[in-house]
């Protein structure tokens, strides 16, 4: 079972020089971040602690680049696209 890292910890464990592995993992919809800090498996979350997902390879990689990883393993196998999405019930939004 994984337990949950913030972007914040992430930063200040790269920092440090303490991470193990990184991977991008695909999964419906993207990729998600998995660490692994010693023995213990870490997965990244959001604000709300949800598990984030990067709907993009793009995206995760200049996000782990900014947070100081600069080397990762990308693990494509799970992953499948899935299609937008687009809200309705927002038509002022949508004119301005």
């Amino acid at each position: 079972m994984t337990s949950p890292i913030s972007i914040t910890t992430l930063a200040a464990l790269a920092s440090a020089g303490v991470l193990r592995t990184v991977q991008l993992v695909g999964q419906v919809g993207g990729y998600a971040v998995m660490v692994r800090v010693g023995q213990t498996e870490k997965q990244l979350t959001g604000q709300r602690g949800e598990p984030r997902v990067f709907a993009s390879l793009d995206t995760a990689a200049a996000q782990l680049l900014a947070l100081g990883v600069t080397v990762f393993e990308v693990l494509p196998a799970n992953y499948v696209h899935a299609p937008k999405i687009y809200r309705r019930g927002r038509p002022a939004a949508l004119k301005a």
